[in-house]
């Protein structure tokens, strides 16, 4: 409810700021009332504060998670007059090695994303073919980060591998977040068409509201592990484990396509 409530609230203000400066929309065409469309996340940049785990990557010879990813995935927006709710999935993976100590790294991001948006100002391009839509957008973005640690194995038969996989360590990161920024739309509102071109590109910044989270879990194989009761093991403790929030900014560029329709007489 607490993140709920700080959401609403900065969105309303962002709104009143952003409504003052704007002209109020073109009603001079057949403006449809609804539009749904699909698109494709090609890609997203996200750029990331250093994490507080690569100083003990970097002493013990692995490569550091980086700054930066680029991530790729695809979404839905339902838009009803001039609000609009995307949902957006999310992913990306990076591999690093370091090849003087033979270690290696690999990270992957996954993302749901919730946003809201309102459309505060329409550009028509093109005597109306296309419409440039300026809107704030917030909402809600849950975050699942992986990180896989490999060093390389004695040589071993591949069966005394699989029951001692003591080379490897695998850690996970969670946070819920809010997400905030601008963003433009290219398509029409004014064209009943089956499908139309849709460009969006949003500049934004998300954050944790809970702060700083410890790294968890990650099934830790210093152990003998027996790959017939490997799901029965329970999940592994790691005292004095590094916090991490990932607040970052990012760029995203959504292409696809969206169909717009008004209601029929005499619905609701």
């Amino acid at each position: 409810m607490k993140k709920l409530l700080l959401c609403l609230l900065a969105f309303s203000l962002l709104n009143v700021c952003l409504a003052q400066k704007t002209s109020p929309p073109d009603t001079s065409k057949t403006f449809k009332k609804n539009g749904f469309g699909l698109y494709l996340i090609v890609p997203r940049l996200e750029f990331l504060p250093e994490s507080r785990l690569n100083p003990l990557l970097s002493q013990n010879g692995y490569p550091g998670i980086p700054n930066s990813t680029l991530n790729w995935g695809f979404g839905a927006q339902f838009r009803i007059g001039n609000w609009v709710i995307n949902g957006d999935i999310i992913s990306g993976s990076q591999s690093l090695e370091n090849k003087n100590k033979r270690t290696e790294i690999e990270h992957s991001v996954l993302s749901l994303n919730a946003l809201f948006s309102y459309y505060l100002k329409k550009i028509d391009i093109k005597n109306g073919a296309n419409t440039l839509c300026l809107y704030p957008f917030m909402g809600f973005s849950m975050n699942q980060a992986n990180l896989y640690l490999t060093r390389p194995s004695t040589t071993q038969p591949i069966n005394a591998l699989l029951a001692s996989p003591n080379n490897a360590l695998h850690l996970k990161h969670y946070t819920d977040r809010v997400a905030f920024g601008i963003g433009v739309d290219l398509g029409s509102l004014y064209k009943e068409e089956l499908a139309d071109l849709l460009v969006s590109i949003k500049i934004g910044y998300r954050f944790s509201i809970d702060g700083a989270l410890p790294w968890y879990d990650g099934a830790v194989s210093w152990q003998p592990i027996n790959i017939n009761t490997l799901s029965q093991l329970p999940p592994a403790t790691i005292p004095s484990v590094p916090v991490d929030h990932f607040n970052h900014f990012f760029f995203q560029l959504n292409i696809g396509l969206v169909a717009n329709w008004n209601r029929k007489k005499g619905e609701i």
